[in-house]
């Protein structure tokens, strides 16, 4: 599907620009969709990158530009976390 002869406001261009850091605007709506995408869970942290046709370093340089983040850390893995550090320091398995 191909979008053509899309008018955006000035301010809307000056958003995107910043939002993507570059001055081609379907470069930055590209990364605005692909975020848009990601950040709502509708698609991976690679397809983003993808649909952003940017590398996935860069994607991540750009959400971590704009504070979003980009990387879960559930309670689930807190809990892995602390039953590796109690065997770590005490030297024995944690019963759960």
């Amino acid at each position: 599907m191909r979008i053509e002869n899309l008018t955006l406001s000035h301010d809307v261009i000056e958003l995107l620009e910043d939002f993507g850091q570059t001055k081609a605007p379907d470069k930055n709506i590209k990364v605005a969709i692909a975020t848009a995408l990601f950040t709502s869970k509708s698609i991976s942290l690679g397809r983003a990158a993808e649909i952003a046709e940017i590398a996935l370093v860069d994607f991540i340089s750009i959400l971590n530009h704009k504070s979003i983040p980009w990387n879960e850390y559930t309670e689930y893995d807190l809990n892995l976390d602390k039953a590796f550090m109690n065997d770590l320091v005490i030297g024995e398995p944690l019963n759960e």
